[in-house]
């Protein structure tokens, strides 16, 4: 039960920051994250997971505060840092299908949260990359030599021809 707080209270702490970002952002679009929203998630997630351990609040205070900071501290990069000109230029812009049976309020709301879920996805995806295929990558690149390109010992990269002998068997598992 407690693995599941703490997973909602980061969830809802980043619906938080992205929420903050978006409504900083306007009808602007949304900015793709940068390594600084990824980093603020990061030290969002690390503050929410350490005042868990060792702060005495009740759950649903530690839930709305981190859901508060994360939006002001949303609010207050997206203020602070402000589009540059390569971000206007890159700027996310989601597409909607349009039907002919849809109201102006659920339209904006489909908009909006379709600027949310982009803005999200993007800083989970990153996240994703960082924890698990970076590390991954890394051990990799040290650790193997699928090219044999680290050993210097040869002459050359040349891997030598194996000739196998015509069988029938072989034909056959062409097709």
């Amino acid at each position: 039960m407690h693995f599941l707080a703490a997973l909602a209270v980061l969830l809802l702490s980043l619906i938080g920051y992205s929420l903050g970002v978006v409504l900083k952002s306007g009808k602007a679009g949304v900015r793709k994250p940068v390594a600084l929203d990824i980093l603020l998630v990061i030290l969002i997630w690390t503050g929410i997971l350490y005042s868990r351990s060792h702060v005495p609040f009740s759950q649903w205070i530690q839930f709305a505060a981190w859901v508060i900071v994360g939006l002001l501290l949303g609010l207050a990069v997206t203020a602070i840092k402000g589009y540059s000109q390569a971000e206007r230029m890159s700027v996310v812009e989601p597409r909607h299908e349009r039907k002919p049976s849809e109201f102006k309020r659920g339209k904006a709301f489909r908009e909006f949260s379709t600027k949310i879920g982009t803005f999200q996805s993007q800083i989970l995806l990153g996240l994703l990359f960082l924890i698990v295929f970076a590390p991954v990558a890394l051990a990799v690149r040290v650790f193997s030599d699928p090219l044999k390109i680290k050993s210097r010992d040869q002459g050359s990269h040349w891997s030598p021809k194996t000739n196998v002998a015509p069988d029938l068997e072989l034909f056959k598992r062409q097709s």
